[in-house]
């Protein structure tokens, strides 16, 4: 059953508050993509069950961040804010998993929790973006990089040391299990059939993945993949010439990246 007067006050505190939001911002430096409320979990006061969500372009996100850091208890109260209100960054179309949210008139501006973000995604008719891809080649790397250093350990150690009952899987069952993983992926490289921007993205990040766990069939004495990252400068970012394994890596990270950037264009 719906209350007339409590569905009016409800509708005008989601009024004022997207208003008060929209001026922020504005004052700010940014703008607002889009708009949509949706229902609040957690309301405070419990008459107040709905919450304003404004997507912000990625551009405009810095500013939006500093605007509703700032944004005072005192100007909440001001603006008449009332429910909820959170801000999710946007790009290409696609809500990133990056967002702060704020109460009406008390509480400083939080970060958003990743639970928050599916309806939001519904409520501004947007998908959410993904790191599908990334987390499966980084899974990988990190998997390979550790057989690496664990082959790294048994060259260096004497004869008598005692060999590490948890070995890391080899590369051969790495390329399974990613292979396994993808493999209606696969199926459409060996198609010939149109693929898309996203799709092509991923299909270079597996060759890359696959092309690295044959560079990862080493012996633990020469530039390896582990001893090539532990080499790199975090502050002169540079790959080196004399390790392909590095190389390769960075690879398939980056078309992972790209994969990912692109499943909505």
């Amino acid at each position: 059953m719906v209350i007339p007067a409590v569905d009016s006050v409800m509708q005008t505190a989601l009024d004022h508050s997207l208003r008060a939001v929209t001026d922020m911002l504005h004052q700010a430096g940014a703008d607002t993509a889009c708009t949509a409320a949706c229902a609040d979990p957690d309301p405070a006061p419990v008459w107040c069950d709905q919450q304003v969500v404004i997507a912000v372009s990625l551009g405009h996100w810095p500013m939006a961040l500093e605007g509703i850091r700032a944004w005072s208890n005192e100007q909440r109260e001001a603006a008449r804010t009332r429910c909820r209100m959170s801000l999710v960054a946007v790009e290409d179309g696609e809500v990133l998993p990056i967002g702060m949210r704020v109460h009406g008139v008390y509480g400083q501006a939080l970060p958003l929790t990743v639970e928050r973000f599916p309806d939001f995604t519904e409520a501004l008719g947007l998908p959410l973006r993904t790191n599908d891809m990334q987390k499966a080649v980084r899974d990988a790397v990190d998997q390979l990089t550790a057989y690496s250093y664990a082959l790294v350990r048994r060259a260096h150690r004497a004869p008598g040391w005692s060999a590490d009952p948890h070995q890391p899987p080899p590369p051969e069952v790495t390329a399974a299990e990613f292979a396994g993983a993808h493999s209606t992926l696969l199926e459409q490289a060996e198609s010939g059939t149109p693929l898309s921007e996203r799709e092509q993205s991923r299909i270079r990040a597996a060759v890359a993945l696959f092309e690295l766990c044959q560079l990862a069939e080493e012996d633990g004495t020469g530039p390896g993949l582990a001893a090539g990252l532990a080499a790199l400068d975090p502050h002169h970012l540079v790959l080196p010439d004399d390790n392909p394994a590095v190389k390769v890596a960075d690879n398939a990270l980056a078309a992972a990246i790209e994969a990912d950037r692109a499943s909505y264009r």
